[in-house]
């Protein structure tokens, strides 16, 4: 009997670690017509998919904005590790422009990345979005097709103009 409160015990001592003690709260629009799924990951303590309507039967993209909030640590160590990531998962990785954003009247880093993923045949522009709090990072990441990122404009700043942290 003792083996099992033991175990029982070890086993409630890693589910513990392992799930987030608080949920992080806040409140993100979705551009008209767009899909949105809300989900949790092992990364992050919540994930936000915003997806963009197939324009036409020849659409073969689905533009779209993710937001991943993590746990809070070194903004500059962060934003690295980041970059570090994409660059190890693409054949093309090139860095395209920085530069800052306020966010829920927050200054935000913003850098953008032109990008071809080992396991895709499509060329991308990414814009990440970096809002750090006391106790998170907020990530939102923005991919379209190389070519159509200006069109997404008005829905990113749809987007981060309404974004709130309760």
């Amino acid at each position: 009997m003792r083996k099992y409160s033991v175990l029982i015990t070890i086993l409630l001592m890693v589910m513990a670690c392992d799930l987030p003690s608080d949920k992080v709260k806040f409140d993100i629009s979705t551009p008209p017509g767009w899909a949105r799924t809300d989900s949790l990951e092992n990364y992050a303590d919540t994930e936000v998919m915003l997806k963009s309507p197939l324009e036409n039967a020849n659409d073969i993209f689905r533009e779209n904005i993710i937001l991943l909030v993590s746990k809070g640590v070194n903004e500059s160590e962060f934003i690295h590790n980041t970059l570090r990531d994409i660059k190890e998962d693409a054949n093309i990785f090139e860095e395209t422009g920085s530069g800052h954003r306020s966010i829920t009247g927050v200054r935000s880093y913003w850098c953008e990345v032109k990008v071809k993923y080992k396991t895709s045949e499509l060329t991308c522009t990414q814009r990440y979005y970096f809002l750090f709090t006391n106790q998170h990072i907020y990530t939102f990441i923005v991919t379209s097709l190389q070519n159509d990122f200006e069109k997404m404009r008005p829905y990113i700043d749809g987007v981060l103009d309404t974004f709130k942290i309760l």
